[in-house]
């Protein structure tokens, strides 16, 4: 027999207070199951609800037995249907009480026999069989043993469908839907499918080194050197000619962001360049200077905006529109998109497209110092500038050669890899 507490009633006033003192004290140290009496344990379900079950597993409850009262009225409930118990020919009968503060319902359950029992008429009658399956769902955590006729008829469900009793349509049926996801997967990074073994395979024809060193001089001169950034990028999403489509699209939502940052700066030079050419006083150099830096912003937040507006879409593209993308210089050469991927020169020329907000934001703010140096070098002491001004060249200089003297020793890296084959 379960320990029944007093009623309610009965308990004595200073008895009741010292016992909500201890359990909000062992609530906060976290003990508060050592004051329930020792019969009862909590469990935690798949589903994340909690329960509790007393009497060796014969009551189960998913009020909060926390609370005396509850815990209480729960006992009470469960000594007056435990009668159930002689109505069902099995050992393993647990009762599930619940809603005992409002309207208490009770479930009668067997595991050995497989069925949940509601009580009709003045007499027990089994109820459907999905009810056991959604029972044993929810009240599966305490249980150390599960009789081996559900396990069978799990099986059977699970392999007799409507094609008999074999286990081979079952397997054939969860092999098709996850086979299914893994080559989905595939085709959509071009892992392991014949495209990649047809194209990546395949190398273009590269150009000769004094072209690709020619093309990228002129390049660095005419975009200061922005572009070479955008070409290693786009090489890496190109990986032995096939297409990172994940790597494509998020390519595409960091060059947004990048051009919302500069369409942001190139509008604040704008400003600033209109600004100084209401300066009194400019020369000519220096309201030259200033005006060729004004137009460089405002064609930099305009092709900025350009891009901007193609590429948005671009964000949730497709394998054939990426390939279209990345492949334009190459329908221009006899080689065409088809036949093998773009070279690393095709990859420049794009990138030099996509560098151009950035490279003429950086011409707007070289021309801008031009112009706002020689307005103040006519006002200062000329030592004191040339000597900042020099200190100032030398720390940008060592700044370029270390940066450039990195991508250079990467790049080499990079070209060792490749003809070791790591």
């Amino acid at each position: 027999m379960p320990p029944v507490a007093l009623p309610h009633s009965q308990q004595p006033v200073l008895f009741k207070a010292v016992t909500a003192i201890l359990r909000f004290a062992a609530y906060l140290v976290g003990v508060l199951p050592l004051l329930w009496p020792d019969d009862w344990e909590r469990f935690t379900s798949f589903t994340g609800s909690v329960y509790y079950i007393s009497d060796g597993g014969r009551l189960i409850t998913t009020d909060d037995v926390h609370d005396p009262h509850i815990r209480e009225l729960v006992l009470e409930v469960y000594e007056m249907q435990r009668d159930w118990f002689k109505d069902i020919d099995a050992d393993d009968a647990e009762i599930e009480v619940f809603n005992v503060c409002d309207q208490p319902m009770v479930i009668l359950a067997s595991w050995s026999l497989g069925e949940t029992y509601e009580y009709s008429t003045d007499d027990l009658k089994p109820e459907r069989r999905a009810a056991f399956w959604d029972y044993a769902w929810e009240f599966s955590a305490h249980r150390k043993y599960l009789p081996r006729h559900l396990e069978a008829e799990f099986i059977t469900a699970l392999a007799f469908v409507s094609n008999g009793n074999d286990l081979v349509p079952a397997l054939i049926y969860h092999i098709g839907r996850v086979m299914f996801s893994i080559a989905s997967a595939r085709d959509l990074n071009n892992y392991g499918t014949l495209v990649d073994q047809t194209e990546g395979s395949g190398t273009a024809k590269e150009p000769t080194q004094w072209g690709v060193a020619a093309w990228n001089f002129c390049l660095a001169i005419i975009l200061l050197g922005t572009h070479e950034n955008y070409r290693l990028r786009l090489e890496a999403i190109v990986p032995k000619g096939t297409i990172n489509l994940p790597k494509f699209r998020h390519l595409v939502r960091n060059l947004l962001s990048e051009w919302a940052d500069s369409n942001l700066v190139a509008t604040v030079i704008v400003s600033v360049n209109v600004g100084f050419l209401g300066v009194n006083g400019a020369s000519g150099i220096q309201r030259s200077a200033s005006l060729v830096s004004s137009i460089c912003a405002t064609i930099s937040l305009i092709t900025g905006v350009h891009h901007v507006w193609q590429h948005r879409e671009k964000t949730d593209t497709e394998r054939e529109d990426a390939k279209e993308y990345l492949y334009f210089f190459a329908l221009f050469t006899p080689r065409g998109a088809c036949k093998a991927p773009p070279t690393t020169l095709d990859l420049a020329f794009t990138a030099a497209l996509l560098a151009v907000p950035l490279a003429l934001l950086v011409w707007a703010v070289l021309s801008f110092a031009v112009a706002i140096s020689a307005y103040a070098f006519e006002r200062a002491n000329h030592t004191l500038v040339l000597v900042v001004l020099g200190g100032l060249v030398a720390l940008s200089g060592i700044m370029f050669a270390y940066f450039w003297g990195l991508n250079g020793w990467t790049s080499r890296m990079e070209r060792v890899v490749e003809r070791v084959g790591l």
